[in-house]
């Protein structure tokens, strides 16, 4: 459950990206470490796909 594990790290939602296989949110959570995206701080990237769940810190890197 996405909204229950965001909530144990103080995790917000700042943007969501829709593909043709999943659905990517970028988040603020209380972790160490984070990237600027698109003009925001991003430290959780969460990809949903259907067989499925990546979590990474601060981003996904690479193939997933």
């Amino acid at each position: 459950d996405i909204v229950a594990f965001l909530k144990s790290v103080n995790g917000k939602i700042i943007f969501t990206e829709t593909l043709s296989d999943s659905v990517n949110y970028y988040c603020t959570a209380d972790l160490p470490y984070s990237v600027m995206l698109y003009g925001e701080e991003i430290n959780l990237h969460i990809c949903v796909k259907t067989e499925k769940i990546t979590v990474a810190s601060p981003i996904i890197f690479g193939g997933y």
